[in-house]
């Protein structure tokens, strides 16, 4: 948030245009841990004013001057940092989009493009231009126009981590691959008792590898845990735990372990803790049966 003292005196010396560029790039410096900037340039403002030594105080174009220089040197010296040097030319904009194109550049989602940028044999102005092209709306040519040079060490940082972030990207489809032959074979075993579960209705708009008690503390459950129906109550759990990471290896265990929670009535804790136990050997018994027809047929 920007200071009301910075807020007043930058509205005061700057157009409209020039004041929202300028709290922009405060916002991207402070995002990047330059938590100095305001500040410094309220310092610039102050020492400009004047004191009672007789110090004149400095024009206001002066003054608009030195905050502009000083953020041009903080977008120079970041981009410095991450290896980066700029025409000299460069428009105090264009410093901005060039900072935050090269901090876009690792939350793209075409990552298997960033590799082969920063891969290929181009100079690595030319490498750093085609994956800025990926990541903002400005093409290679008016990037390769900004940049006077880019360090082969950037580079080799960009391509370990985007190869990284693919590598965790296929560990994730694989996770969710064992999650859905899992809850493939459940359903089929569940559609046996002829009943509809929510944890199977909700599969496609969950995020599956969670915690167990991050699902039953969804509140998808709620009526069911106050409600009879333990044998209904045991197949959603039972579901749940399939889809948890803490608790696919051993679902009745992991059930076991937290009702107590959920269930204050030690009657309908015994009949819900037989009925999952029911669940577990139908399923179990299910699922060694079937899992290999499904895997054959190419849905795992």
């Amino acid at each position: 948030m920007l200071d009301e003292s910075l807020e007043n005196l930058l509205e005061s010396l700057l157009t409209a245009e020039q004041y929202k560029l300028y709290v922009d790039i405060i916002s991207y410096l402070e995002s990047i841990e330059y938590t100095t900037i305001q500040d410094e340039l309220l310092n610039i403002a102050f020492e400009s004013f004047g004191d009672e030594n007789e110090k004149l105080p400095k024009p206001e174009s002066t003054i608009t001057d030195e905050i502009f220089a000083h953020m041009r040197e903080c977008l120079i010296s970041q981009l410095s940092q991450f290896g980066v040097v700029a025409d000299e030319g460069v428009a105090l904009k264009d410093l901005f989009d060039l900072s935050v194109g090269i901090l876009h550049i690792s939350g793209h989602e075409d990552v298997a493009s960033i590799i082969a940028s920063a891969s290929n044999d181009s100079d690595p102005v030319d490498q750093m231009a085609e994956i800025l092209q990926l990541v903002t709306t400005q093409p290679a040519v008016v990037w390769v126009m900004m940049l006077d040079s880019v360090s082969t060490d950037l580079l080799k940082r960009i391509r370990e981590m985007s190869v990284k972030m693919v590598d965790t990207e296929y560990q994730v489809m694989e996770e969710s691959a064992e999650y859905l032959q899992a809850l493939r074979l459940y359903a089929g075993y569940v559609a046996l008792t002829d009943r509809k579960l929510i944890v199977l209705d909700m599969v496609d708009s969950m995020v599956l590898g969670q915690e167990f008690e991050t699902y039953i503390n969804s509140g998808y459950l709620n009526e069911l845990f106050e409600g009879e129906e333990m044998h209904r109550l045991a197949l959603e759990l039972y579901g749940f735990a399939l889809m948890s990471s803490d608790a696919k290896t051993d679902p009745l265990g992991a059930v076991r372990k937290i009702i107590e929670k959920y269930l204050n009535d030690t009657a309908r804790i015994v009949k819900l803790t037989t009925e999952l136990s029911v669940v577990n050997a139908e399923y179990l018994k299910y699922y060694h049966t079937n899992r290999k027809g499904l895997s054959e047929n190419g849905q795992a």
